[in-house]
């Protein structure tokens, strides 16, 4: 399924078929991130936030600004 004929070009195939797995792997990654802390804390092993209020958590290392730019170079770095 092809509407705008994206894929006509199979240079351009080759690449976006890898860049959809790239980003397969980071979705797949996420949703561990999002169910591991949330797991272990329903188990008892750990007190982590829920996913979703993690962004009200004060138990990070830096500040929220820092640390989106420490995320962006980080995903910049495995990415290239």
């Amino acid at each position: 399924f092809d509407p705008l004929n994206l894929g006509a070009d199979p240079e351009n195939l080759k690449w976006f078929v890898q860049a959809e797995l790239m980003h397969c792997r980071w979705a797949m990654l996420g949703l561990a991130g999002m169910v591991g802390p949330e797991l272990l804390t329903k188990i008892g092993i750990s007190d982590l936030p829920n996913w979703i209020d993690a962004g009200n958590w004060d138990g990070y290392w830096l500040g929220a600004g820092p640390l989106l730019f420490v995320q962006f170079a980080m995903m910049n770095w495995a990415e290239v």
